[in-house]
């Protein structure tokens, strides 16, 4: 009989980590391995995704394997994980000195793609054909529904939090949804307004394929909103989801607002409301699988 790999997952999940670990709860979901999960790290919404995890620290020589999902990817443990046997697997976003033998990058930019401090043998899978997309977005195609309204995805952060309240004092063409992190401060939507908090992926696909657009501000939900592929607007509120969304703006995929957009919303869900830009087949929601059966293989080794 074999015997499960014990796998130690890495993570921090506050305001900041929350989808961190819910791509790599996606992502273990979809292995074919036999695996025990240990998760270990902090913030008030990992037990909500993993129960039962410890406080970091621990004692990395009692796992057969070692998973590091981290928002920043130098707070990894790689100092610790140099002597480590097993495999070492991570997932992220910007490149850099990640000392692993498997990387998972699903992002879009060429130039987050560089890993000059890979294990001897190493690789790094990167670009949207491995990005993390959970399957019920593939699942979930655009129904272009005439009476669909506008989806509006938000984050947990500071930054989604204070556009909320600027979006709350517009006034839009459609009926709008606002779906929001579990982490979200405490907010009073407008009164002809649905909010959601902390949906599942098979219910934010569900709206997304129903909706005449959706409007967001940059991470994984621009890859799920395009693996859907409903007309998508974003504002990028962080510095470092700009250059993404231009990226798939240039492609025509979406409509990027640029990072001071936010007062040119109203204007363009109404535009979009006649001319809806469709995306462009960038993300086909698969590369969860393709992920999951390189880890798988690695694990293979020691389960």
């Amino acid at each position: 009989m074999i015997q499960p790999a014990r796998l130690l997952v890495r993570l921090d999940a506050g305001p900041k980590g929350l989808g961190h670990a819910v791509r790599a709860k996606a992502l273990l979901d979809g292995l074919k391995t036999p695996v025990t999960v240990t998760a270990s790290g902090g913030g008030a919404g990992l037990e909500t995704i993993f129960p039962g995890c410890v406080p970091w620290p621990v004692d990395i020589d009692d796992f057969d394997a070692v998973l590091v999902d981290l928002p920043e990817a130098a707070d990894g443990p790689w100092a610790e994980l140099r002597a480590f046997k097993g495999p070492v697997i991570a997932i992220d976003d910007f490149g850099g000195g990640i000392e692993a033998d498997l990387v998972i990058n699903g992002t879009v930019l060429p130039a987050y793609h560089r890993y000059p401090a890979l294990r001897p043998g190493g690789r790094a899978l990167c670009g949207p054909d491995h990005a993390l997309i959970r399957p019920a977005f593939a699942a979930h195609p655009w129904r272009n529904p005439p009476d669909g309204g506008l989806a509006i995805v938000l984050g947990s952060g500071e930054a989604a939090f204070r556009w909320a309240h600027h979006l709350a004092g517009l006034r839009f063409p459609l009926p709008v949804t606002l779906v929001v992190g579990a982490a979200f401060p405490d907010f009073t939507a407008p009164s002809d307004w649905v909010m959601r908090r902390a949906v599942g992926a098979e219910a934010l696909a569900e709206l997304l394929a129903g909706s005449r657009a959706a409007l967001m501000t940059g991470g994984m939900v621009i890859y799920e909103a395009q693996a859907v592929g409903v007309p998508s607007l974003v504002c990028p509120l962080l510095d470092n989801m700009v250059a993404e969304v231009a990226w798939f703006a240039e492609r025509g995929a979406v409509v990027d607002l640029g990072p001071k957009g936010g007062g040119e919303v109203e204007r363009i869900a109404e535009r979009l409301a006649v001319n809806r830009p469709r995306p462009a087949g960038l993300i086909d929601g698969r590369g969860l699988e393709r992920a999951a059966r390189a880890v798988d293989a690695l694990l293979e080794r020691v389960a």
